[in-house]
């Protein structure tokens, strides 16, 4: 398990949120980041971090909600 960092980008390129996460590898925590994007409705796009290595950087694709 590794201490994944999210950064959520709203449209003007601003971070409002910030979540850490504990996942068992990179595909966990893009599966993660993406629902959670679903999650900050100000937001347009996240960027995930393992430490200082960029795993993944997207915009405006976020997983639906299920509730």
């Amino acid at each position: 398990m590794a201490i994944y960092q999210f950064v959520f980008l709203n449209g003007s390129g601003a971070s409002p949120a910030l979540d850490l996460v504990d996942c068992d590898d990179d595909t966990a925590a893009i599966a993660l980041a993406s629902r959670g994007l679903a999650d900050h409705a100000t937001c347009v796009g996240v960027e995930i971090f393992a430490s200082d290595r960029l795993v993944m950087r997207t915009t405006g694709i976020a997983a639906p909600r299920s509730d």
